[in-house]
C-alpha cells in the first residue's frame, strides 16, 4: 500500500538543488499547507460563534473567507 519515494540528496540539506520533478510536487504540499493552516483556525472559530453553515450569514463567511 505506501509507496517508498527516494528524494535525491538537495532534499535533506539546507542550500541542497532539487530536480524540478520533485521540486513541484512538495512546493504545491507545501502551499497547500499554507492554505488550510491559514482557513482552519478561522473555521473553528465561525463554527463556535455559530455563524458558519447557516444561510442567513452568507455574506459574513464570504467576507471572512
Amino acid at each position: 500500500m505506501s509507496k517508498l519515494v527516494n528524494l535525491s540528496k538537495g532534499a535533506y540539506s539546507f542550500e541542497g538543488e532539487m530536480p524540478l520533478g520533485q521540486a513541484v510536487p512538495l512546493g504545491l504540499q507545501h502551499v497547500l499547507a499554507m492554505f488550510v493552516g491559514n482557513l482552519t483556525p478561522l473555521l473553528i472559530i465561525g463554527g463556535a460563534c455559530g455563524i458558519m453553515g447557516g444561510t442567513e450569514f452568507v455574506n459574513l463567511q464570504i467576507s471572512l473567507l
